[in-house]
């Protein structure tokens, strides 16, 4: 086995305002936890592993039951205990390991493709990325204000946003998830980070408009709006 993915999907998603978890919230007749794993299994990944909440764990089953290469997994409290409980269910060791987010659902095949090419390339931590378009300030002071003093505006032509799938060399996850559960003081947003505690830097690839994370009602909006066109069916 090359790849597995890895789709930590026991989050509930309160900012999108819903009492379903946000990775069970359907989308064009499927959930976006389908969406998200049918766009992995159609970049040719040989194993999916998704880590869901306990009481929704007979439900995942049900959902994937006539798909061998989806396994399920008990998720944590936190995003990378999730991760960790995932690959502590793998048997065997693959070259590469992909983690994806539930909530990019519609994220295109090119951009799984373009990670997986720089991982074959001999990069070990892949990142898809975007430009960012809009004017970013950082706020000077700490405290939530309703009227929030803002610094000078940053500098964007080198700022990038951070999506997903994110690749990286099996044993290097392993080992940076194995080293975070003895040290926790520093609380990470994603795997990318992780490894780069252990200095193993990250590459930027292309990314794509379409793997916009769905966080706010409005992105549920638009991936629904997305989701009737032809090539999302």
């Amino acid at each position: 086995m090359e790849t597995v993915a890895i789709i930590p999907a026991a989050g509930s998603g309160t900012r999108l305002r819903l009492e379903t978890p946000k990775a069970f919230v359907p989308l064009g007749g499927r959930t976006l936890l389908e969406h998200a794993v049918a766009g992995v299994l159609n970049a040719g990944i040989e194993l999916v592993v998704i880590a869901v909440p306990r009481d929704l764990k007979a439900r995942a089953l049900d959902m994937f039951r006539t798909q061998p290469n989806v396994q399920t997994v008990i998720g944590g409290t936190e995003r990378t205990e999730s991760v960790r409980n995932a690959l502590a269910a793998i048997d065997g060791k693959p070259t590469y390991a992909l983690v994806h987010d539930a909530a990019r659902p519609l994220t295109p095949r090119r951009v799984f493709d373009r990670v997986l090419t720089a991982l074959r390339a001999g990069h070990r931590n892949v990142v898809p990325v975007l430009p960012v378009s809009d004017t970013v300030r950082t706020l000077t002071s700490q405290q939530p204000e309703e009227v929030a003093p803002l610094g000078a505006p940053v500098e964007r032509a080198r700022l990038r946003a951070v999506q997903t799938p994110q690749g990286f060399t099996f044993d290097d996850l392993v080992a940076a998830h194995d080293r975070f559960a003895r040290d926790t003081s520093t609380q990470m947003t994603d795997d990318a980070s992780l490894l780069e505690t252990m200095g193993i830097p990250s590459v930027g690839v292309e990314g794509s408009h379409e793997a916009f994370k769905i966080t706010h009602p409005l992105d549920l909006e638009l991936a629904r709006m997305l989701c009737g066109r032809k090539e999302y069916t």
